[in-house]
């Protein structure tokens, strides 16, 4: 069954996984209830979850199950052109061409899926590794928290974070091998500690940095610290989506 979206909220659906991968190469996900985007980036040091609830597509009820792979920039250019206010979504599964079918208007674009023996695989379905619970769990403004990551990425291409619970507090640190250094600590409303008071993590910013642009900067972000990760969370861009992004302390720790 043939989907309709706003054309805004799938730039801004899309856009993360543009930004993870140079590629763009992205697996969905047609399930019961959702259509998920998932990405892991080329050096496997994140990884990305955005799950969209099927009430955000029209119509929901109809709409069938099953996956594909994809590259989202072809999405990206055909949004860029549409000049009306729906697009209509194809998967390859359903249409008589076996390819993608994007449609607005007059304009209608086809290509073709992703041999899923081609594609880089995502996360490995063993994932409770990635339902563990967090050490620690902060809230705060996404502006907040990018304005941090892009100052980190003046220094280098990580960032320390630390939260200590009892002061509410989360501080976000940087220095390179030449001398270079950054500091910033932020208070937060609430500090959820699951099993210490103190917690503290070094991660990788290089696509992260473009990752939390794509998100408005009023959106409130929860940052769970593990105890070899970071989750990045938040809801946009309609009620009940959930992107998530799981970044790594050393390269290669999320994907084994």
């Amino acid at each position: 069954m043939p989907i309709r979206i706003d054309p805004d909220t799938l730039q801004q659906v899309i856009r993360p996984g543009v930004e993870l991968r140079k590629d763009s190469e992205c697996r969905v996900d047609i399930n019961s209830d959702t259509v998920q985007f998932r990405s892991m980036s080329e050096s496997h040091e994140a990884y990305l979850d955005y799950s969209i609830p099927r009430s955000a597509f029209t119509p929901s009820e109809d709409l069938g199950t099953g996956n594909y792979w994809t590259t989202l920039d072809h999405m990206q250019d055909f949004v860029r052109l549409v000049t009306s206010n729906e697009v209509t979504i194809i998967a390859p599964m359903e249409a008589a061409s076996s390819k993608i079918t994007l449609q607005s208007d007059t304009v209608t674009y086809q290509y073709p899926p992703l041999a899923s023996n081609a594609a880089h695989p995502v996360y490995r379905d063993n994932s409770s590794r990635l339902s563990a619970a967090p050490v620690l769990e902060v809230t705060l403004l996404n502006g907040v928290f990018t304005r941090a990551v892009n100052a980190a990425a003046l220094v280098g291409e990580s960032m320390r974070i630390q939260v200590t619970s009892n002061t509410r507090s989360v501080e976000f640190s940087a220095s390179s091998t030449t001398g270079d250094s950054f500091l910033f600590s932020t208070p937060v409303d609430q500090v959820i500690a699951a099993e210490q008071p103190t917690a503290s993590l070094t991660i990788a910013i290089d696509r992260l940095r473009d990752i939390v642009a794509a998100i408005p900067s009023a959106t409130p972000v929860s940052l769970q610290l593990m105890n070899d990760y970071l989750v990045y969370r938040a809801e946009f861009p309609v009620p009940d989506a959930e992107i998530t992004v799981y970044i790594a302390e050393y390269l290669d720790s999320i994907y084994r």
